[in-house]
């Protein structure tokens, strides 16, 4: 790993010229991305507990249904915090 600095240093950067993201544009898309999932999650969660409701005490579609609502929460937490993420990102870029 000692020649990783010196291949660093060698690196000639001068050429590429500097561009300016665009974050407001990158964080709607970032935002209605997230948007569209949470959604998804939450239908899943209905469907799920739908299924739940008419699975009549079958103990494979309850289980099933219990997990798919399980898996659909865990989800729409995992969206809510990549939501406040990003937008604490992006609030500090601007």
């Amino acid at each position: 790993m000692e020649w990783l600095p010196s291949f660093f240093a060698a690196l000639d950067l001068s050429g590429i010229q500097e561009t300016t993201a665009d974050t407001d544009r990158l964080q709607a898309i970032v935002n209605a991305l997230l948007a569209v999932m949470g959604a998804i999650a939450a239908l899943i969660i209905v469907v799920a507990g739908m299924r739940f409701i008419f699975s009549q005490g079958e103990p494979s579609t309850t289980v099933a249904a219990r997990n798919a609502i399980i898996y659909a929460s865990i989800g729409l937490v995992v969206i809510i915090a990549a939501f406040a993420i990003v937008n604490f990102v992006m609030g500090g870029l601007q």
